[in-house]
């Protein structure tokens, strides 16, 4: 597990990845304002996050060891959203990471997309937390996996939402937009990609933003590129697992990440990720980890 957080403006970094360095500072936001819309979709496109000196703020996002998949965790002011679960492989092991945090409601559950190594391991997770909503790009599959999610947000009190692209919500003082949700073509491009702001809005130093972009690939990336949101961010979860299909020059021109975060098993027999992807993201100047 790495984790990247914040905690009362200070720095906490993790990992048990002896082979990398320690993990790297990232921005230092301030204390931060803990309050949340009554309604989440009152957090428009020009609300900004607002500092407080006396209300303390905590924010964390945990990238999740499940090998050749994708699962992360982020947590801010007593609110949690997972994003992808990992394989159904995985079930017991989502189970226990949410318990050992305690972790027992998830305000949000991001499945970006309904290859199994990103929805498998969610109904692990909601056997153990309850859920609001559930947004994935459709509420219809024709796949085991996809029915035992499916069933598994059912019994979990919420059902499945297909997000809007822009749209905007917020986890307690941190914003998320979805910025790409494709529902037709290519399952890999049809996948959410959101991005998670925590700071001050005001200030570039108290920002950190943290890109999740599933397996989307290079049309997606283009897309994104052509509607001149802003991609900028602290943090990319590398697409697609480091394979060669996604993780464009032009798309890290605009990201422009510090860090890179790449989800693949060790010798997985796809080669991810590349040599190719590797270099791209060397040239950008971000710092890997695997």
């Amino acid at each position: 597990v790495v984790v990247f957080g914040s905690i009362l403006g200070g720095v906490r970094n993790e990992s048990n990845l002896p082979d990398e360095p320690d993990a790297p500072t990232v921005a230092q936001p301030p204390e931060m304002n803990t309050s949340e819309p009554s309604d989440a979709s009152a957090l428009s496109e020009n609300t900004p996050i607002e500092p407080s000196d006396d209300t303390p703020s905590h924010f964390e996002v945990h990238f999740l060891d499940v090998g050749q998949a994708d699962a992360a965790l982020v947590e801010c002011d007593g609110k949690a959203m997972l994003i992808d679960g990992g394989n159904k492989a995985d079930s017991d092991y989502l189970y226990t990471y949410l318990k050992n945090q305690a972790v027992t409601h998830l305000d949000y559950v991001i499945a970006t997309h309904v290859h199994e190594d990103h929805i498998g391991g969610i109904p692990g997770a909601l056997t153990y937390a309850s859920a609001d909503m559930v947004y994935c790009p459709t509420d219809t599959y024709d796949s085991e996996a996809f029915r035992d999610f499916s069933k598994a947000v059912s019994k979990a009190g919420a059902s499945i939402t297909v997000p809007e692209v822009n749209s905007r919500f917020a986890l307690g003082s941190a914003a998320v937009e979805i910025l790409a949700c494709n529902t037709e073509g290519d399952i890999n491009e049809t996948s959410i990609v959101c991005k998670v702001t925590y700071g001050n809005t005001r200030i570039t130093y108290g920002q950190t933003a943290f890109l999740f972009t599933g397996d989307a690939e290079r049309p997606s990336e283009n897309d994104m590129i052509d509607s001149d949101e802003a991609l900028s961010a602290t943090v990319l979860k590398v697409g697609h697992h480091g394979s060669e299909s996604a993780t464009s020059s032009p798309f890290l021109l605009q990201v422009s990440p510090e860090i890179a975060v790449i989800s693949a098993g060790k010798d997985n027999p796809y080669g991810c990720p590349t040599e190719g992807t590797l270099i791209r993201l060397k040239d950008s100047g971000a710092k890997v980890y695997r």
